[in-house]
């Protein structure tokens, strides 16, 4: 049990180090904090949210559509996840994917 409680410390100490960051507008290195507590926890989607969008603030769309694609797989049912991967494909230039996600959204969230 140590070694449980270490690893969830640990975790909570990467998460309050990528908020700080990220309120600080270091979207880089939030990422890489986020990164760090989300291979502690894979299974916290909440976690795999801020990555992306720390990866999509950082301006590495592609990753981030990657990363919020592995959160729906988790949380089909999260609008605010579609509507994410909405904003990020709308910035590739996906327009038709950009609104399928948007609908998504919508239809979950009205």
């Amino acid at each position: 049990m140590i070694g449980r409680a270490a690893k969830t410390a640990d975790c909570q100490a990467q998460i309050r180090e990528g908020n700080r960051l990220r309120d600080s507008r270091q979207y880089a290195a939030a990422a890489e904090a986020y990164a760090v507590a989300l291979a502690l926890a894979p299974e916290r989607t909440d976690i795999r949210v801020q990555y992306a969008n720390m990866l999509k603030d950082a301006g590495r769309p592609t990753e981030a559509e990657a990363v919020y694609r592995q959160a729906l797989t988790a949380a089909p049912d999260v609008p605010e996840i579609h509507y994410n991967l909405a904003l990020v494909l709308t910035s590739l230039d996906r327009r038709p994917e950009a609104v399928a996600s948007y609908r998504e959204a919508i239809r979950l969230k009205p």
